[in-house]
């Protein structure tokens, strides 16, 4: 038997978990982070389903993408009497960056420190260790940064509406800001990933792997990869079918 949902139905039976972030930071006059005590308390609904896991991501993240020496973070998936929450985008990750980044916007404030240099002082370069003492690797935090700051004309300040109206233009009670955040993303490695490569009769490949495009470009950033792989026979490298499969036997769902 299948079970189709309306759109309305699917907001009754699955939602992205609800989060209490408390969080407490210890900073240096001079805007170094040096201590971080948080505890999370995620909303899991009437089923565990996959909450647990969301709930160690989400700790997992709680540290930002910053060099904080001193960390004290539990994170709790909580039963409830409501639809249970799954594994929506960002894993509980985005639960987390929302408190870590308004928190760097208020000691940013408290310190008189501009945000986008308060972020890059603490963030992480390249090789550095993460709190679980892994390696960074193809970091470009700062980097990133500097790109926005500058698509965003982040020194340039904001025209308040209210100089406006000495200019002749209509006043409004539209206001303008800026803002700009970062955050690091958990990720499952070591990890294996496999596909599976068919030489057809006619010279063509059909390439085989259980990855879902979900309009992030899979199938275009892949065929690239693969060329370079089977460089070796080029005619067929040119021509590629990917096979779409489903199956009802899904088992857990992941979220990206």
């Amino acid at each position: 038997m299948r079970v189709v949902l309306t759109r309305e139905e699917v907001f009754y039976t699955i939602t992205k978990h609800a989060a209490v972030i408390r969080m407490k930071t210890g900073v240096r006059r001079d805007g170094t982070l040096v201590a971080r005590e948080c505890e999370i308390h995620l909303d899991t609904g009437a089923y565990a389903e996959i909450g647990p896991r969301v709930a160690k991501k989400s700790g997992y993240t709680a540290a930002g993408p910053y060099k904080i020496p001193n960390l004290k973070i539990d994170s709790y998936s909580v039963y409830t009497n409501k639809p249970p929450a799954g594994a929506f985008r960002g894993f509980g990750v985005s639960q987390s960056a929302w408190a870590v980044e308004s928190q760097m916007d208020i000691i940013a404030a408290a310190l008189k420190r501009d945000p986008l240099e308060l972020r890059k002082q603490n963030g992480y370069d390249e090789g550095d260790k993460f709190v679980t003492e892994e390696t960074l690797r193809a970091v470009g935090l700062k980097e990133c940064l500097d790109q926005v700051a500058r698509s965003i004309g982040w020194e340039t300040k904001v025209q308040r509406s209210q100089s406006l109206k000495g200019q002749g233009k209509e006043e409004t009670n539209i206001k303008r800001g800026k803002g700009l955040a970062c955050m690091i993303k958990a990720t499952i490695t070591p990890s294996i990933s496999c596909a599976v490569v068919k030489l057809n009769e006619d010279g063509s490949l059909s390439i085989y792997a259980g990855t879902v495009e979900m309009g992030q470009g899979r199938f275009s950033a892949s065929t690239p990869t693969w060329c370079r792989t089977i460089s070796r026979l080029r005619r067929a490298a040119r021509r590629f079918t990917w096979a779409r499969r489903c199956s009802w036997r899904r088992g857990i769902s992941c979220a990206s």
